[in-house]
């Protein structure tokens, strides 16, 4: 069956793209209905969209979902059902969007049996995001399953151990991405075994994290709010199930293991550090604050999107730790909450996972290692260093303070960047429309426009020139994204390469 495309001439500056396509994303969200699962997967279909592309959002995982009203698991998918259909409704997209509960016999939410087997059948590409759905025959019939793996390291150790659930997992899919930047690097000790895996960044939609968006609702008169003095993070506590050994070691799961190393920093500091935690004990909660953390209840502003984003949009910036499982690898996990912070224009100082080796760090970005030392605008103090004089600025919600955190970090679209990056990030990610091209032999490819909204694999760009520094020191036309991609699957060149483009 032919398979039809909806062409459109794009005007100078429009981002959309000509050829549009059919895009399934797979989530979570209604599993896991918190903001940061949520945000995750707005920020890939909202993108998906913004470049032209006709998308869906489906969840078919069969677990049973979890409810934060009742704090627990349940196979009645309602709560679930009423979640996604809010949240898609707030998008924009309150038609496009299927969920399946666990419970036999309950039948398709959203959209009907028919038209989701239809979407599936006319679907150009399929992404997994988290890769938490076994795919099956009515997925399968996709032509590019896109594996797009937010948790590395874990996988990695399974597929080298033999684990046949992981390998027949990953099988199923065409392409896979990962947000683990650093495998492969000389400096990581994660196995990369039979799978060719492509590092990739997500995406966030950069005018959604506006200081703009935190305004009259808490007590502002319409005019943004200034964040107060309190570095912050959202986490949960304890977590377990997903150790893993490898080569005589284990690497553990939990992401308190890491903090602990660090619970007596609010006393060598004058900087508040607070920690949105979910699912902490009461003693682990009365060790922190003998120590001087201040804590809050992640649960309670993880229930819906909005408050969420206020409590990111209200902080001086974040401090955090990550899981030992991604730390002493050195994976080059990097956190969708902080590339949030990132894009509030906030500064975030973490645990450095490998990053550091793609991600230019020292603007905005601060990755450490043991011994910790920490950036404060208080006067120095033993293990405490002074801030950088970008902090003031950038912490008071400025549109020029935040465009220069977030180019400086993450090395989007849209942004200036003063200078050679310290780093050369690896040019890939999952540009579903050049993964599409390459699988069927299709040529016509074109770039994805100058939009806010940032590259799903961005690379350091000059708003102006497009110009990259080049390892000798001289600027170079950077090419575009989809050119990069495309030679990375195989494909020699394709009419609209830049070269090309000028001699015809």
């Amino acid at each position: 069956m032919s398979r039809s495309r909806t062409r459109s001439r794009a005007s100078p500056g429009d981002d959309r793209v000509s050829n549009k396509l059919r895009i399934v994303v797979l989530g979570i969200m209604g599993r896991t209905p918190l903001a940061g699962v949520t945000w995750q997967v707005l920020h890939y279909v909202e993108g998906f969209r913004r470049l032209g592309h006709d998308v869906y959002y489906v969840e078919d995982t069969g677990d049973w979902g979890y409810d934060p009203e009742h704090d627990t698991t349940t196979e009645d998918g309602s709560y679930a059902v009423d979640y996604i259909s809010r949240i898609m409704r707030w998008c924009g997209l309150p038609d496009r969007w299927a969920y399946r509960p666990a419970a036999p016999g309950s039948g398709t939410f959203g959209l009907s049996d028919t038209r989701l087997s239809q979407v599936f059948e006319r679907a150009d590409a399929l992404v997994n995001l988290c890769g938490a759905t076994v795919l099956r025959d009515e997925h399968l019939r996709v032509p590019v399953r896109i594996y797009l793996e937010t948790d590395p390291v874990r996988p990695q150790i399974e597929v080298a151990q033999g684990r046949q659930y992981t390998i027949d997992l990953l099988t199923a899919h065409t392409h896979h991405f990962t947000f683990g930047e650093n495998l492969g690097a000389g400096d990581c000790r994660v196995p990369v075994e039979r799978f060719d895996y492509r590092p990739t960044r997500q995406p966030i939609v950069l005018d959604w994290w506006a200081p703009a968006t935190r305004t009259a609702a808490n007590g502002g008169g319409g005019r943004p709010l200034l964040p107060d003095d309190r570095f912050t993070t959202i986490s949960s506590w304890k977590q377990s199930g997903k150790d893993v050994e490898w080569n005589g070691e284990t690497y553990i799961w939990s992401k308190h293991v890491e903090l602990l190393k660090l619970i007596d920093l609010p006393r060598r500091t004058r900087q508040p550090l607070e920690l949105a935690l979910c699912k902490g004990d009461a003693e682990a909660i009365e060790q922190l604050t003998s120590y001087g953390w201040r804590i809050v209840d992640a649960l309670a502003m993880s229930k819906d999107i909005s408050p969420y984003r206020e409590y990111i949009l209200g902080s001086a910036g974040e401090f955090t730790v990550a899981k030992d499982q991604y730390v002493r690898p050195r994976s080059g996990w990097f956190s969708d909450r902080s590339a949030c912070y990132l894009a509030a224009g906030k500064p975030v100082i973490t645990q450095d996972t490998g990053f550091g080796n793609v991600l230019p760090t020292g603007r905005g970005l601060f990755p450490f290692g043991p011994p910790i030392r920490f950036w404060t605008r208080s006067k120095r103090s033993k293990r405490i260093t002074r801030p950088t004089p970008e902090w003031p600025r950038k912490s008071r919600g400025n549109t020029s303070g935040r465009t220069a955190c977030w180019a400086a970090c993450w090395s989007g679209r849209g942004c200036e960047i003063e200078g050679p990056p310290r780093r050369r990030p690896r040019p890939a990610g999952p540009d579903v429309r050049a993964l599409c091209a390459a699988r069927r032999g299709q040529a016509g490819i074109v770039d994805a426009g100058r939009g806010p909204l940032p590259r799903l694999a961005p690379t350091p760009v000059r708003r102006a020139h497009r110009l990259r520094h080049s390892h000798r020191g001289r600027h170079e036309r950077h090419p575009p994204a989809v050119h990069l991609l495309l030679r990375s699957l195989g494909a020699s060149s394709h009419p609209l390469d830049p070269t090309a483009a000028r001699a015809g």
